[in-house]
């Protein structure tokens, strides 16, 4: 393993987020917060404590997310009563009307999702993977 991979793997998450994608430490923030909390809204409880186990500083990250609400709020919580793909639609509507808060690109969530990802795939475990998996076909 090379220096890079070990120091790689011990940057957290928020530092990583800034890193890789060339953003501040408050839209890291902001965005990780966003993300991890529509996967605490869609993973069952132990699922996503599994998950908190392997983040530092969680509820400051969660806390920093910007409060959803305005137009795209509104259309998101129409989006989710229109059931099957409604979901999907709801939860990209919550995440695009943060991201705008945060002075972010709707193109940014996308790349949010791989650094994320790839941070807990690092960390290495089975619980983990699993979880991953269910992320993955939750936002799929």
């Amino acid at each position: 393993m090379s220096s890079f991979d070990i120091k790689e793997k011990t940057l957290d998450l928020i530092e990583l987020l800034i890193k890789k994608l060339g953003i501040n430490h408050q839209q890291a923030m902001g965005g990780a917060g966003l993300i991890l909390q529509v996967a605490k809204d869609k993973l069952d409880g132990s699922d996503f404590s599994e998950l908190a186990k392997h983040i530092s500083g969680l509820d400051d990250i969660l806390a920093a997310a910007p409060k959803s609400g305005g137009l795209m709020g509104s259309l998101g919580g129409l989006a989710s009563g229109l059931g099957g793909g409604g979901d999907k639609i709801a939860m990209m509507t919550k995440l695009a009307g943060g991201f705008s808060k945060l002075d972010l690109g709707t193109d940014m969530i996308m790349k949010f999702f791989p650094v994320i990802e790839t941070y807990f795939r690092k960390k290495g475990d089975d619980a983990l993977d699993s979880v991953l998996n269910k992320i993955t076909n939750k936002f799929g």
